[in-house]
């Protein structure tokens, strides 16, 4: 078996579109016998609107859509200090601005990961992205992507969908008014992700919302700030735990945060909307810090490749800790 990789960009590359790599792509792995990587560069804005074809893929015979190395956000060597929302200038992005069509779409690929990526919607309907599972398990996998809309989109829908699929270290920004819901899922899980509307627009929408025809939902470690309500609809409540909002109630499992302070300065660098200016990293001495749930497999390091502590923050990001020397004790003490 092979790994057959190709790149993806406007300068030089195998391919000038996802689309056109997604074609390349034969509609069947296993036969092939191969697996199939996609790696995108920032040689310029990415065109939104593509959708990802049917291909029969299993465990061993998959297929993965990426930044390449060197060219995404979490690549940037300024990552740990840069503003955490859309910037294409820090690494692959993709955009859309035709109304009611997709950043990105895949619906009928079980075996597929999209990773390490920034999508921006400025178009009215439609959602930034919707990954989906037939299969009814939860193969799919997004990780370590940002998500960013400053229009309204559809009734009832979410920036980011996500059905029978994996979600880890995403951040769904709802720079509007507009009642869209930060993110809509079944199944599961949800693990250190951030749905967050700025603090100077009017509350309105969910968090996260249960599509109402598939398995109840897990969300561990998960944030959700500058909506109504933290859910709609019924998740799973065993297995959810560690999430935080600033409403007084609804989420779902144990160990939660609520009631926590949401304004311009905390729990975040900057949660205004102005010129761009909005940084969603989070910030140390609020009840994010140390109430979160480590999952060692699926979600070790957070959305800028930092190892999560093994209480970490609640959310996207990882207040890393730094250590100072003691001269006197000779000792090395850790803090945030």
């Amino acid at each position: 078996m092979a790994t057959v990789t190709k790149s993806i960009g406007a300068t030089g590359r195998d391919y000038a579109t996802i689309a056109l790599w997604d074609a390349f792509v034969p509609a069947d792995l296993v036969t092939a016998g191969d697996s199939h990587v996609g790696e995108m560069y920032n040689d310029a804005e990415f065109t939104g609107g593509t959708d990802i074809g049917a291909h029969t893929t299993d465990s061993t015979h998959t297929m993965t859509l990426t930044a390449a190395s060197g060219q995404s956000f979490m690549d940037n060597a300024n990552v740990r200090t840069n503003a955490l929302r859309y910037n294409r200038s820090n690494g692959v992005g993709i955009k859309t601005t035709t109304n009611y069509k997709e950043v990105l779409t895949s619906i009928l690929t079980t075996y597929i990961t999209i990773s390490r990526l920034q999508m921006f919607i400025s178009n009215s309907g439609s959602r930034a992205t919707r990954m989906y599972s037939a299969s009814g398990t939860s193969v799919p996998l997004i990780k370590d992507c940002i998500f960013e809309t400053t229009n309204t989109l559809a009734t009832n829908t979410a920036l980011v969908l996500i059905n029978n699929s994996r979600g880890i270290n995403l951040v769904s920004i709802i720079d509007t008014t507009a009642a869209t819901n930060g993110f809509v899922i079944s199944r599961g899980p949800l693990i250190g992700c951030l749905a967050v509307r700025p603090s100077n627009r009017t509350a309105a929408g969910y968090g996260y919302i249960r599509d109402s025809y598939a398995t109840a939902p897990i969300i561990q470690s998960c944030a959700t700030f500058g909506f109504t309500g933290a859910i709609n609809g019924t998740f799973d409540t065993t297995n959810s735990k560690n999430n935080a909002t600033d409403v007084a109630s609804g989420l779902p499992g144990s160990s939660n945060q609520y009631s926590v302070t949401y304004s311009s300065s905390t729990p975040f660098q900057n949660a205004t909307s102005a010129s761009s200016a909005h940084d969603f990293r989070s910030i140390d001495g609020t009840a994010l810090a140390d109430a979160g749930f480590r999952d060692s497999t699926d979600g070790p390091n957070d959305i800028s490749g930092t190892a999560r502590d093994s209480t970490p923050t609640i959310g996207v990001w990882e207040l890393a800790a730094a250590a100072s020397y003691d001269n006197k004790s000779g000792m090395f003490f850790v803090f945030h």
